[in-house]
């Protein structure tokens, strides 16, 4: 968390909320006209983007969110997803090794001598392929094109959107969170807070926050995981004050895993009926 001196010298500035999510993510602003957060609208018009990061080989380019699904029609092998998954992890994690057999596009250990990049996507070898890139420079792609939509939105140059504060999962390690601010840096972004996503949640709905102790349940049914958070919350004259007390949760139980269940269920169903092709 910043420090005061750093929070006073903050004062005035443009700071951005990210919600970088496994599968979807979101960019918000402070509006001081309405007194409110407020969602900023894509170049597709929507409120979110969708988490995939394309390599476009015939233009040699990056492509993010919407447009990125079109390329996974003709060529999964260069879109990723769900990097969120993989980021500040170790290739040898038990929980990488669990998943990165599921996916189309390549993994490859990072050596292990960078705990932060460990994981890398390999596009190939042609001469259209990229370089390696680590999960945080995948993420800094999503986040890119979030910082860009904001400088869009507010007819902003891009170098004055700068700051920003990013929400990650309560159950994120020291090294997760580090990959995330290490991802923000790539995208151009000084990354003033990291902010768990049930206090997020819970700033949300300030409404239920008063001067006396409340304890709450957050349940967070995401593209990866499904979690619950016990906070502890209370607001006085100098603002609100989250505590963390616990934090549960199955982290293959979200929007992904299920959508990876129906599609086997509905194989062994086609299988059982027409057998199999």
């Amino acid at each position: 968390m910043a420090d005061t001196e750093s929070i006073t010298s903050l004062e005035g500035k443009l700071i951005i909320g990210i919600d970088l999510g496994t599968t979807k993510s979101a960019v918000s602003v402070w509006d001081e006209k309405e007194g409110r957060v407020k969602i900023i609208l894509n170049s597709a018009g929507k409120d979110f983007t969708p988490s995939l990061v394309a390599w476009d080989r015939p233009n040699s380019q990056w492509i993010v969110g919407e447009r990125a699904k079109e390329f996974f029609k003709h060529r999964p092998g260069d879109v990723v997803y769900s990097i969120k998954r993989f980021i500040g992890r170790l290739f040898t994690d038990p929980e990488v090794i669990k998943n990165f057999g599921k996916m189309t596009y390549n993994l490859v250990s990072g050596g292990g001598n960078n705990q932060l990049e460990d994981i890398y996507v390999d596009f190939g070898e042609e001469s259209t392929s990229p370089p390696r890139q680590s999960a945080p420079q995948i993420s800094a792609h999503v986040l890119r094109s979030l910082r860009q939509d904001v400088a869009n939105a507010l007819s902003l140059p891009l170098e004055s959107v700068k700051y920003a504060v990013i929400t990650v999962p309560a159950y994120f390690n020291v090294l997760q969170r580090r990959a995330t601010i290490q991802a923000g840096q790539e995208a151009g972004l000084e990354v003033v807070d990291i902010l768990n996503e049930p206090t997020a949640a819970a700033l949300s709905y300030n409404a239920v926050l008063t001067p006396k102790e409340k304890r709450i349940l957050v349940y967070d049914l995401g593209g990866g995981t499904f979690d619950i958070s016990l906070i502890e919350a209370q607001c006085d004259k100098d603002g609100y004050m989250f505590y963390t007390h616990m934090v549960d949760g199955n982290t293959h139980l979200g929007g992904d895993d299920i959508d990876a269940s129906l599609v086997d269920w509905l194989k062994r169903e086609i299988n059982a009926r027409y057998g199999e092709a």
